[in-house]
């Protein structure tokens, strides 16, 4: 469902995440999971801003976090403001799940920021911070779950090296977008990555524990520095080349984990 009443847009679903089979055409939905939800945004009068309010249910059979496994049923209400001019663009939301894990009741809340300013100099860069912060479970033991859970997240949003799930997470990413040419970009950053409680756990795609919470240790996880360069050879080619280094903490190294080096190069075709 999707339509404009006035200046106002609705949106609306209902449906399934898909099981990828080996054969053709014998994918289907996922009967352990279902989601529907939707949103309602909206101009403000006189910003060159606008203001959308959503609403996503999704219920799993089954779930994993530091606190077990169990069915998870949440509910998402949040807010999220955004818009931009000739010299910034900026997003912000925030949100709030209820619901019940097992027997537990879900406490659990989140917010995520990008802003960015484009002076007008060479290049026309894009100067960035982007942050966010994703709930942690402080007490395991007991009956709330205070994990927040990013629905069906974009792991190559912020590096295209998916390593890390949020949830019970904070970051910090100060980037650099650069417009070599109309058809050369770049773009250069990274991503510090800490966890909020240390009573759960780091986690990992596609969001199970990684390494446990035993509420000792330090809070920093990795730092994720990259580069990717984006070069739209005609309007219907594409070659991006990035390159991703991690810096791990000793949280990660002491469970076995070290400094890595991620590199990869994609070809896009389009019609």
């Amino acid at each position: 469902m999707d339509f404009l009443f006035g200046g106002v847009s609705v949106v609306g679903f209902y449906g399934r995440p898909v099981l990828n089979r080996i054969g053709s055409f014998d994918d289907r939905g996922n009967p352990g999971e279902t989601l529907l939800g939707g949103w309602v945004s909206a101009a403000i009068p006189k910003m060159p801003a606008a203001v959308s309010l959503f609403f996503f249910s999704r219920d799993r059979k089954s779930a994993v976090y530091e606190q077990g496994t169990a069915a998870d049923k949440r509910r998402t209400i949040g807010l999220r403001y955004f818009g931009s001019d000739s010299a910034w663009d900026y997003a912000i939301q925030a949100a709030y799940q209820y619901g019940n894990f097992g027997v537990a009741q879900i406490e659990a809340s989140g917010v995520a920021s990008d802003v960015g300013w484009h002076p007008s100099v060479w290049g026309r860069p894009r100067i960035a911070l982007s942050f966010g912060v994703a709930s942690g479970d402080g007490r395991p033991d007991d009956k709330t779950l205070g994990t927040f859970d990013v629905l069906y997240p974009n792991l190559g949003y912020f590096t295209d090296a998916p390593v890390y799930y949020p949830g019970n997470t904070a970051d910090a990413q100060p980037n650099v977008t650069l417009n070599i040419t109309p058809r050369l970009s770049a773009r250069a950053g990274s991503d510090l990555v800490f966890r909020v409680s240390k009573r759960d756990a780091v986690y990992g795609p596609p969001g199970i524990p990684l390494i446990r919470g035993d509420g000792t240790g330090p809070s920093f996880v990795a730092a994720l520095t990259y580069l990717r360069v984006d070069w739209t050879i005609n309007s219907h080619v594409q070659l991006s080349v990035s390159g991703v280094h991690s810096s791990t903490g000793s949280l990660v190294e002491r469970s076995g984990g070290r400094d890595f080096n991620y590199g990869a190069v994609t070809l896009d075709l389009r019609e």
